[in-house]
């Protein structure tokens, strides 16, 4: 039965946890983490036993499905599940608001009449090929669906979410006096005392929330690793070094230092924390200059803590050894841009590289480079910081272009001339951030968890905790972005994307970090170069053949 494939395919908690089986013969496959919106969860329970159990409640008390679809509704946390309820025979599906987990449906067709649910395309029927059967894979769109097994035809109902604050984030639509500066703007470099002030409360309440957010994602690991990092070591060289049980994927750019220092506070203080940086440059690339001063910066500002920069060096020879891998694991991202980006993080994901390790020898200490693969379960990556913070280049022009036209007056359908519209700016900027997010599972969440997940790691998006989006929804639009020079903040003199999140920084004293340009990584890591020289010749040509946007050669 094919329903019962795809309760086996979908991850749990844990790579290879078999979905969970109550006395009734209801099955729960959950993929993911409950950080809230679940009352009485015991910090060491199993997610999947608590919420199989509180699903049997539920259906046992009442027949009325709306009580189950409010308690899925209101889990916060990255999380896909299926669901199979026996007495009703009805097959429950979905993922969390954002899109957090990976979760692919193969739908029925006349060819095909498979119904399959999985965390990954990896089914391929009898006589036909992986490609062939591959192309029927799509991505669930986050939300709660159902489907009636003793119905004539296989249906698939939409559930909406029920939860107030759930509805508000799914739509991220921020609120219209938010929109627009409270303020005006003085002709130098930097806003009123009386602005500065609303916009230092701004950044005191999105540190709080994000350090929170990095704090639940931390402390649920900490039990759980360290004794798993200690059962297997297989290198020589990591035999003298102490396992980690959080990783970093760190570019040295704000977000990922962001994120290691706000760790630094949660994780303890005898504990190592492995920084990822990946470099398809012979260690020269943007990212992996940035890591090691990023490194630098950490370690003056918090000389406390063990820092372990992990070099990995990675070529397109490596990417083409493993392309059949990468690419079913891709599935169902399939463009240039995907397989790029897509290779980096897998790369980096992985944490097999290089670290420098210090010994001590007659003449004093000794520093050499040795191999070492990482051993930590949990990495915390910095998705949906640019989405959220304006940090990519088109932010910036869809801002500056919107400036030009409201400098025009217009003209209404009865001739009347009209004053230009002086936050039309702010309001297109506003536009591309909503859309950005609420299309951020589609475009990255789903094919970057695959990719970690591949390697037996859990990937952790802090700025995309519940509480972070909200708080961030909740600030005035000019707090988070200001996209019309640079300099704009009083803490120093910044690129205007993200500047919340750059001064957010500058609070914990990573002033070098907060001042760094923004790269995608296909472009910090170079790999994007690397893609364009052995595919097309140079990165010209490449451009000229429609870039990043096209679909890969399989």
């Amino acid at each position: 039965m094919h329903i019962l494939g795809s309760l086996l395919q979908l991850r749990g908690q844990e790579p290879g946890v078999s979905p969970a089986v109550d006395g009734r013969g209801n099955v729960l496959a959950f993929s993911g983490e409950v950080f809230g919106g679940f009352p009485g969860l015991n910090v060491c329970e199993s997610d999947t036993s608590a919420l199989l159990s509180k699903f049997e409640t539920i259906f046992e008390t009442t027949t009325n499905t709306n009580a189950f679809i409010d308690l899925v509704s209101k889990i916060q946390g990255p999380w896909s599940l299926v669901y199979w309820h026996e007495a009703s025979k009805k097959l429950w599906f979905g993922r969390d608001v954002f899109g957090r987990r990976s979760l692919l449906i193969h739908e029925a067709t006349e060819r095909d009449g498979r119904f399959i649910l999985s965390s990954q395309a990896s089914f391929v029927s009898e006589n036909e090929s992986e490609n062939e059967d591959s192309a029927f894979w799509s991505e669930i769109q986050p939300g709660l669906y159902s489907v009636d097994l003793s119905a004539q035809r296989i249906t698939i109902k939409n559930h909406a979410w029920r939860d107030v604050t759930t509805n508000c984030l799914r739509l991220y639509d921020r609120a219209p006096e938010l929109v627009q500066p409270t303020v005006e703007r003085t002709e130098g470099t930097t806003y009123s005392s009386s602005y500065n002030t609303v916009q230092d409360t701004a950044i005191d309440g999105f540190i709080a929330a994000l350090s929170s957010a990095v704090e639940k994602r931390v402390t649920l690991s900490i039990n759980n690793v360290r004794s798993d990092s200690l059962k297997s070591n297989d290198d020589v060289e990591n035999s003298s070094e102490p396992p980690a049980f959080l990783g970093i994927l760190f570019s040295g750019g704000v977000d990922s230092a962001l994120l290691a220092a706000l760790a630094h506070k949660h994780v303890p203080p005898s504990a190592v924390i492995d920084l990822c940086t990946v470099c398809f440059a012979g260690g020269t690339s943007p990212d992996r200059l940035a890591a090691l001063d990023g490194l630098r910066e950490l370690k003056t500002v918090f000389p406390s803590r063990k820092w372990r920069l992990i070099e990995i060096e990675a070529t397109m020879q490596d990417v083409d050894d493993v392309s059949v891998r990468l690419n079913q694991t891709l599935h169902p991202s399939n463009t240039v841009m995907d397989v790029n980006i897509g290779a980096a993080l897998w790369f980096a994901a992985q944490g097999e590289g290089w670290i420098e390790k210090v010994t001590e020898t007659g003449n004093g200490p000794s520093a050499q480079k040795v191999k070492y693969k990482s051993k930590a379960k949990v990495l915390l990556l910095g998705q949906g910081a640019d989405e959220q913070c304006a940090g990519y280049k088109r932010h910036r022009a869809t801002f500056l272009r919107s400036s030009l036209d409201s400098d025009e007056t217009t003209t209404h359908t009865n001739n009347d001339t009209l004053p230009p519209n002086r936050n039309k700016n702010w309001q297109a900027l506003n536009s591309e951030l909503q859309q950005d997010m609420c299309r951020l599972w589609q475009r990255n969440l789903g094919r970057d968890d695959r990719l970690i997940s591949d390697h037996s790691r859990e990937g952790r998006f802090p700025f995309l905790d519940e509480g972070v989006v909200a708080c961030v929804l909740s600030m005035n639009l000019s707090h988070v972005a200001h996209l019309e020079n640079e300099g704009i903040c009083q803490y120093g003199a910044f690129p205007g994307d993200k500047i919340l999140i750059r001064a957010a920084a500058v609070r914990l004293g990573l002033h070098r970090c907060a001042a760094r340009t923004k790269r995608a990584i296909q472009f910090g890591s170079r790999i994007s170069k690397a893609y364009d020289l052995q595919e097309f010749g140079s990165s010209r040509k490449a451009k000229a053949m429609g870039g990043g946007t096209h679909k890969a050669k399989s």
